[in-house]
């Protein structure tokens, strides 16, 4: 019986190119930082969470596994309203997936 393919590899690959229309640009390896003023700076490892950056500034991270707690999602956003969290669930369409985006 063969294993169904993570969300991420399924996905990734059409929010790449759609992305990529938009002239933005998908991180899937390094490290994406984000300075928190008076608290340091969170750093997203973008091969865990990968990190789509449009070109009107805005910053998605795509969280296919949960790994970001909602409470630092929120601390991120309360600083910097360009920064945004897409928490994809096991299953969901790609289309509602684009959609959040």
């Amino acid at each position: 019986m063969a294993m169904k393919p993570a969300a991420t590899e399924k996905y990734l690959p059409v929010i790449r190119h759609i992305i990529e229309q938009l002239n933005g640009k998908v991180l899937t390896s390094g490290n994406h930082y984000i300075p928190l003023p008076g608290s340091g700076q969170v750093n997203v490892d973008c091969a865990t969470i990968p990190v789509v950056e449009l070109g009107d500034g805005t910053t998605i991270m795509l969280d296919f596994a949960g790994r970001m707690p909602d409470v630092l999602a929120g601390i991120i956003q309360a600083h910097w309203k360009n920064y945004h969290l897409v928490k994809i669930v096991s299953g969901q369409p790609i289309a509602s997936v684009l959609q959040e985006i």
